[in-house]
């Protein structure tokens, strides 16, 4: 009973001596935690400023204090003063605590949780997360087992982090030292292991090493497929860089079965109105046009075309190309009429 509590706590509070800052803060601190539990923030928060003012600096207690002051903040969304309190807590507790306490790991992710619901997440901010992960990751490695599923998740964080710096080359590193992890474990957790081949085969894409991506995005495909109950955006997705991997290789054979495979999938879960089914079918007739399969690229065409025209405005630039690619397929095939007419409208 909260109000019984409060009650207990004031009429200790009532006497203590005078001169005894350190247990008038303490039960200070202890009326704001039970205020904190009532939801009554405002309250919790003068208690436990009263509770800084009499606690000494080097003291859990104060830690203690400034992290509630902190997560009060961060509920209001003020996202700058929870970080100052949060990094005053952590800094007792680096003073108190060994380095690898628990504590300190609470109060490292305290600080990410705050620099992460920031408005704009800009690039200093992303070092400063990095920075502490990396801190995390000196605590996990000296505490946990290596087949730890936190250092699989931390590493995995860490290469998330490394991509939005656009450090490709460490974001690998990292993304590949979880999956050594994640295929080392005697009981494989596909879903995790899933993930990481799907970020490896993007970062790959990215950076334009197409066999690479390739080879991590279809071992992330054949998980999904073979393990998994199938996550079908995931699976397209991930079908979606293989085909654009064996598209910059000018394999379009490959390019096309990989987007039949969408394709397939995407018929039995879309609406057939969706226009991800039109990107579908305009990606299938670029490769066939490319593989120099006319007839097949213009009936792939057509249906994109259909689909764009009845849920797009005729001024989309997604129309204006599809006639000048019909226009393309229709000159190569020498049907200079059927080409001429889809030029025109491609100007219209």
């Amino acid at each position: 009973n909260y109000d019984m509590s409060l009650s207990a706590i004031s009429k200790a509070l009532s006497s203590v001596p005078v001169s005894n800052d350190l247990l008038a803060g303490q039960i200070y601190h202890g009326i704001g935690k039970t205020y904190w539990n009532q939801v009554q923030y405002e309250d919790a928060l003068n208690c436990y400023e009263k509770s800084l003012n009499l606690l000494p600096e080097n003291l859990l207690d104060t830690a203690s204090t400034y992290n509630n002051i902190g997560a009060i903040y961060s509920l209001r969304n003020e996202h700058q003063l929870a970080l100052k309190y949060f990094e005053k807590s952590l800094n007792i507790k680096s003073e108190l605590l060994s380095w690898n306490h628990n504590d300190i790991v609470t109060a490292y992710k305290n600080i990410i949780s705050t620099l992460e619901a920031t408005e704009n997440m800009n690039i200093e901010n992303y070092q400063k997360t990095l920075d502490i992960y990396q801190k995390i990751l000196q605590i996990q490695l000296s505490s946990f087992p290596r087949d730890d599923r936190s250092l699989i998740e931390t590493y995995c964080t860490i290469g998330k982090i490394y991509y939005e710096l656009n450090d490709f080359e460490m974001s690998i590193k990292n993304y590949e030292l979880a999956s050594v992890i994640l295929t080392g474990t005697e009981h494989i957790n596909y879903s995790d292991l899933a993930d990481v081949y799907d970020s490896l085969g993007e970062i790959y894409l990215i950076t334009e090493n197409y066999l690479k991506a390739i080879e991590n995005s279809e071992l992330g495909v054949k998980l999904r497929l073979n393990h998994l109950e199938t996550n079908i955006e995931k699976v397209t997705a991930t079908c979606n860089n293989i085909a654009t991997g064996y598209y910059n290789l000018e394999n379009y054979k490959m390019t096309i079965e990989y987007i039949e495979k969408i394709l397939q999938i995407e018929l039995s879960v879309l609406n057939e109105n969706d226009l991800s089914l039109a990107v579908t079918y305009l990606n299938l007739a670029t490769a066939y046009m490319q593989d120099l399969n006319f007839e097949q690229a213009i009936k792939n065409f057509k249906k994109s075309l259909k689909m764009y025209i009845e849920n797009q405005p005729l001024a989309d630039p997604e129309i204006t190309v599809i006639f000048r690619d019909l226009g393309d397929c229709y000159t190569e095939m020498g049907d200079h009429s059927n080409a001429l007419e889809n030029y025109e409208k491609a100007l219209e």
